[in-house]
Protein backbone atom coordinates (compact mmCIF):
# COMPACT_ATOMS: atom_id res chain seq x y z
CA UNK A 1 0.00 0.00 0.00
CA UNK A 2 2.76 2.21 0.05
CA UNK A 3 2.50 5.25 -2.21
CA UNK A 4 5.22 7.46 -3.99
CA UNK A 5 7.78 5.31 -1.82
CA UNK A 6 6.45 5.84 1.53
CA UNK A 7 4.33 3.52 4.06
CA UNK A 8 1.78 4.89 6.39
CA UNK A 9 1.97 4.61 9.70
CA UNK A 10 -1.10 5.23 12.41
CA UNK A 11 1.32 6.00 15.40
CA UNK A 12 -2.67 6.86 17.49
CA UNK A 13 -4.10 3.71 16.56
CA UNK A 14 -7.00 3.36 19.61
CA UNK A 15 -8.26 0.02 20.87
CA UNK A 16 -10.14 -0.68 23.61
CA UNK A 17 -9.28 -3.10 24.58
CA UNK A 18 -12.94 -3.64 26.89
CA UNK A 19 -12.70 -5.84 29.52
CA UNK A 20 -14.99 -8.85 27.76
CA UNK A 21 -12.22 -9.02 25.35
CA UNK A 22 -9.47 -8.94 27.75
CA UNK A 23 -11.64 -11.85 29.99
CA UNK A 24 -9.66 -14.73 28.36
CA UNK A 25 -6.19 -13.10 29.42
CA UNK A 26 -7.16 -12.47 33.16
CA UNK A 27 -5.70 -14.54 36.48
CA UNK A 28 -8.32 -15.61 38.67
CA UNK A 29 -6.50 -13.28 41.12
CA UNK A 30 -7.32 -10.11 38.60
CA UNK A 31 -10.82 -11.18 38.18
CA UNK A 32 -11.31 -11.18 42.26
CA UNK A 33 -10.10 -8.27 42.36
CA UNK A 34 -12.30 -6.09 40.13
CA UNK A 35 -15.41 -7.60 42.24
CA UNK A 36 -14.37 -5.05 44.53
CA UNK A 37 -14.64 -2.10 41.54
CA UNK A 38 -18.77 -3.36 40.33
CA UNK A 39 -19.86 0.06 41.34
CA UNK A 40 -17.89 1.65 38.99
CA UNK A 41 -18.45 -0.84 35.99
CA UNK A 42 -20.14 0.21 32.97
CA UNK A 43 -21.56 -1.46 29.88
CA UNK A 44 -21.96 0.17 26.31
CA UNK A 45 -24.94 -0.54 24.19
CA UNK A 46 -22.69 -2.75 22.41
CA UNK A 47 -22.16 -5.04 25.39
CA UNK A 48 -18.74 -3.79 26.03
CA UNK A 49 -17.58 -3.76 29.29
CA UNK A 50 -15.28 -0.99 30.85
CA UNK A 51 -14.84 0.97 34.17
CA UNK A 52 -15.08 4.23 34.73
CA UNK A 53 -13.44 5.12 38.26
CA UNK A 54 -11.45 8.57 37.75
CA UNK A 55 -13.30 9.18 34.58
CA UNK A 56 -12.01 12.77 32.82
CA UNK A 57 -14.70 15.34 32.52
CA UNK A 58 -14.14 17.91 30.26
CA UNK A 59 -15.85 21.27 31.87
CA UNK A 60 -13.95 24.27 30.26
CA UNK A 61 -12.83 25.33 27.40
CA UNK A 62 -9.37 26.29 26.32
CA UNK A 63 -8.75 29.78 27.57
CA UNK A 64 -12.12 30.23 29.51
CA UNK A 65 -12.06 30.25 33.89
CA UNK A 66 -15.51 29.50 33.73
CA UNK A 67 -16.62 25.78 34.06
CA UNK A 68 -19.97 24.98 31.74
CA UNK A 69 -22.69 23.41 33.05
CA UNK A 70 -25.07 23.24 30.35
CA UNK A 71 -24.73 18.72 30.09
CA UNK A 72 -23.68 18.76 26.15
CA UNK A 73 -21.94 22.28 26.17
CA UNK A 74 -18.46 20.95 25.78
CA UNK A 75 -19.27 18.53 22.80
CA UNK A 76 -22.04 21.02 21.55
CA UNK A 77 -19.94 21.18 18.23
CA UNK A 78 -18.81 18.18 17.48
CA UNK A 79 -21.09 16.51 14.82
CA UNK A 80 -19.31 13.41 14.88
CA UNK A 81 -16.79 11.35 12.34
CA UNK A 82 -17.12 11.21 8.92
CA UNK A 83 -16.61 7.73 7.94
CA UNK A 84 -16.64 6.28 4.34
CA UNK A 85 -18.13 2.71 6.14
CA UNK A 86 -18.81 1.77 9.70
CA UNK A 87 -15.87 0.89 11.30
CA UNK A 88 -16.27 -3.46 12.00
CA UNK A 89 -17.72 -4.17 15.64
CA UNK A 90 -15.19 -7.13 15.78
CA UNK A 91 -12.07 -4.32 15.49
CA UNK A 92 -10.59 -5.77 19.47
CA UNK A 93 -11.37 -9.27 19.04
CA UNK A 94 -10.35 -9.80 15.50
CA UNK A 95 -7.08 -8.35 14.11
CA UNK A 96 -8.19 -9.60 10.44
CA UNK A 97 -11.03 -6.92 11.19
CA UNK A 98 -8.46 -4.55 11.69
CA UNK A 99 -6.50 -5.42 8.62
CA UNK A 100 -9.33 -5.07 6.65
CA UNK A 101 -10.11 -1.58 8.34
CA UNK A 102 -6.39 -0.70 7.51
CA UNK A 103 -6.42 -1.60 4.14
CA UNK A 104 -9.65 0.29 3.39
CA UNK A 105 -8.34 3.69 4.88
CA UNK A 106 -4.95 3.06 3.55
CA UNK A 107 -2.72 2.49 6.44
CA UNK A 108 0.15 0.53 6.34
CA UNK A 109 1.01 0.05 10.07
CA UNK A 110 -1.52 0.78 13.09
CA UNK A 111 0.98 1.41 16.46
CA UNK A 112 -1.75 1.00 18.91
CA UNK A 113 -2.61 2.29 22.58
CA UNK A 114 -4.99 1.76 25.13
CA UNK A 115 -8.51 3.76 25.12
CA UNK A 116 -8.71 6.95 27.40
CA UNK A 117 -10.54 4.82 29.98
CA UNK A 118 -7.57 2.34 30.78
CA UNK A 119 -6.20 4.54 33.46
CA UNK A 120 -8.80 4.18 35.17
CA UNK A 121 -6.45 1.28 37.37
CA UNK A 122 -4.35 4.15 38.14
CA UNK A 123 -7.40 5.74 40.85
CA UNK A 124 -7.34 3.08 42.79
CA UNK A 125 -5.28 1.35 45.32
CA UNK A 126 -4.95 -1.67 44.33
CA UNK A 127 -1.26 -1.83 42.43
CA UNK A 128 -1.22 -5.81 41.99
CA UNK A 129 -5.00 -4.79 39.78
CA UNK A 130 -3.32 -2.50 37.96
CA UNK A 131 -0.46 -4.93 37.42
CA UNK A 132 -2.43 -7.56 36.73
CA UNK A 133 -5.17 -5.91 33.59
CA UNK A 134 -1.39 -4.14 32.22
CA UNK A 135 -0.15 -8.15 32.27
CA UNK A 136 -3.72 -8.88 30.65
CA UNK A 137 -3.36 -6.29 27.86
CA UNK A 138 0.08 -7.69 26.94
CA UNK A 139 -0.93 -11.06 26.99
CA UNK A 140 -3.99 -9.62 24.29
CA UNK A 141 -1.55 -7.74 22.36
CA UNK A 142 1.28 -10.95 21.87
CA UNK A 143 -1.95 -12.87 20.54
CA UNK A 144 -3.68 -9.86 18.65
CA UNK A 145 -0.41 -9.01 16.97
CA UNK A 146 0.96 -12.29 15.91
CA UNK A 147 -0.70 -12.76 12.83
CA UNK A 148 0.17 -9.65 11.43
CA UNK A 149 3.95 -8.91 13.00
CA UNK A 150 4.84 -6.45 10.58
CA UNK A 151 1.45 -4.24 10.43
CA UNK A 152 0.26 -4.55 14.62
CA UNK A 153 2.74 -3.24 17.05
CA UNK A 154 1.95 -1.28 20.21
CA UNK A 155 3.23 -0.01 23.88
CA UNK A 156 4.00 -1.74 26.77
CA UNK A 157 2.35 -0.41 30.17
CA UNK A 158 4.49 0.11 33.17
CA UNK A 159 3.53 1.20 36.61
CA UNK A 160 5.22 4.12 38.63
CA UNK A 161 3.90 2.36 41.92
CA UNK A 162 5.46 -0.96 40.97
CA UNK A 163 8.45 -0.25 39.06
CA UNK A 164 10.38 -4.01 40.02
CA UNK A 165 7.28 -5.36 39.20
CA UNK A 166 7.35 -3.59 35.39
CA UNK A 167 11.15 -4.23 34.59
CA UNK A 168 10.35 -7.55 35.82
CA UNK A 169 7.14 -7.94 32.70
CA UNK A 170 9.32 -5.61 30.36
CA UNK A 171 11.86 -8.49 30.97
CA UNK A 172 8.98 -11.06 30.02
CA UNK A 173 7.66 -9.33 26.89
CA UNK A 174 11.28 -8.30 25.96
CA UNK A 175 11.74 -12.59 25.16
CA UNK A 176 8.45 -12.72 23.05
CA UNK A 177 7.73 -10.99 19.70
CA UNK A 178 7.24 -7.51 21.67
CA UNK A 179 10.57 -7.06 22.29
CA UNK A 180 10.27 -4.36 19.29
CA UNK A 181 7.19 -2.61 21.24
CA UNK A 182 9.01 -2.66 24.18
CA UNK A 183 12.22 -1.10 22.73
CA UNK A 184 10.07 2.09 20.42
CA UNK A 185 7.01 2.45 23.11
CA UNK A 186 8.00 2.01 26.76
CA UNK A 187 11.23 4.67 26.40
CA UNK A 188 8.00 7.49 25.63
CA UNK A 189 6.64 6.59 29.42
CA UNK A 190 9.72 5.95 30.67
CA UNK A 191 10.61 9.26 30.04
CA UNK A 192 7.80 10.77 32.21
CA UNK A 193 8.51 8.94 34.78
CA UNK A 194 12.02 9.70 34.72
CA UNK A 195 10.46 13.27 35.73
CA UNK A 196 9.49 11.89 38.75
CA UNK A 197 12.46 9.47 40.19
CA UNK A 198 14.55 11.72 41.50
CA UNK A 199 17.29 9.17 42.33
CA UNK A 200 20.50 9.23 39.83
CA UNK A 201 20.58 5.15 38.60
CA UNK A 202 17.31 4.49 40.53
CA UNK A 203 14.48 1.88 39.51
CA UNK A 204 13.89 4.37 36.45
CA UNK A 205 17.36 4.06 35.97
CA UNK A 206 17.43 0.08 35.47
CA UNK A 207 14.08 0.07 33.43
CA UNK A 208 15.77 1.83 30.77
CA UNK A 209 19.17 -0.04 30.84
CA UNK A 210 16.25 -3.25 30.29
CA UNK A 211 14.52 -1.60 27.32
CA UNK A 212 19.03 -0.81 26.21
CA UNK A 213 20.27 -3.99 26.86
CA UNK A 214 17.49 -6.12 24.68
CA UNK A 215 18.72 -5.55 21.52
CA UNK A 216 22.80 -5.19 22.18
CA UNK A 217 25.38 -4.03 19.44
CA UNK A 218 22.19 -2.10 17.59
CA UNK A 219 24.26 0.73 16.81
CA UNK A 220 21.28 2.74 15.10
CA UNK A 221 19.41 1.52 18.47
CA UNK A 222 22.29 2.62 20.76
CA UNK A 223 22.47 6.27 18.45
CA UNK A 224 18.99 6.59 19.39
CA UNK A 225 19.03 6.15 23.11
CA UNK A 226 21.86 8.43 23.68
CA UNK A 227 19.80 11.18 21.02
CA UNK A 228 16.83 10.75 23.77
CA UNK A 229 19.13 10.67 26.67
CA UNK A 230 20.05 14.14 25.72
CA UNK A 231 16.26 15.42 24.97
CA UNK A 232 15.52 14.25 28.07
CA UNK A 233 18.11 15.88 30.16
CA UNK A 234 17.58 19.27 28.02
CA UNK A 235 14.18 19.38 28.84
CA UNK A 236 14.17 18.97 32.53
Amino acid sequence: MARGGYKFFDTDAHVGPYVDVLEPYLTEDDKSRLAAWEQFRTVSKNGHISYNKGQRKYLRRLYTETAETAASGYMAGFTGVKRSRPISPDVDRSSAARIADMDHEGADVNFMLPSGWFGTFTAGDDVPLEMGMYRAFHRWMRDYCAPYPDRLGGVMLVSARDVPGSVAEMRRAGRERQRLHVDRGVRVALGILGAHDQRRGGAVGDARAVVDAERPGDDRRARGSRTWERRRRSSR
